[in-house]
């Protein structure tokens, strides 16, 4: 019983391998390559890399219609990219308010910070806070900006 299962399962994929073409077999490595990629790649790039194993699983599909294992591999890399997306934002957002919580840092410790950066750092922080918006971290993010703003430039001078 156990071999009928498994030649029966090795049959149906040399069936399905054959109704790809060979250029549509390559991107189906090339994309399985790019979901294995993802696993292990840090967070903040996951969902990147997955999109493009699916853009070329979509575009394989369209081109080779009879190629089942491009749909079928789509539509797991489209799931996994579901899954990835929301993990990929956070970590992009916890690096962009760690970038801006060094850059508000220096202009705290800088004996006469500059306007340009100041308002460079407001506008970094205005941004994120558009992306995530009642964020607390930003919040405190901006009112240190403003201190620092007030107290080290109260006339409007360098």
């Amino acid at each position: 019983m156990t071999s009928l299962i498994l030649v029966t399962i090795l049959s149906l994929g040399a069936a399905r391998a054959d109704t790809c073409t060979d250029l549509s077999e390559q991107r189906l490595v090339a994309a399985r390559a790019l979901l294995d990629e993802s696993i292990e790649t840090a967070a903040i790039d996951r969902s990147s890399i997955v999109e493009r194993a699916r853009i070329l699983l979509e575009r394989t599909a369209d081109e080779d219609p009879a190629c089942k294992a491009a749909k079928s591999l789509h539509k797991q890399a489209s799931r996994m990219l579901k899954e990835a997306e929301p993990i990929s934002l956070a970590a992009s957002a916890d690096d962009a308010l760690m970038h801006a919580l060094v850059r508000v840092e220096a202009l705290e410790q800088a004996s006469t910070p500059d306007r340009e950066e100041i308002e460079t750092v407001r506008f970094m922080l205005a941004e994120l806070g558009s992306h995530f918006p009642g964020d607390e971290r930003v919040d405190a993010l901006v009112r240190r900006v403003l201190a620092v703003q007030q107290g080290a430039d109260p006339r409007g001078e360098k």
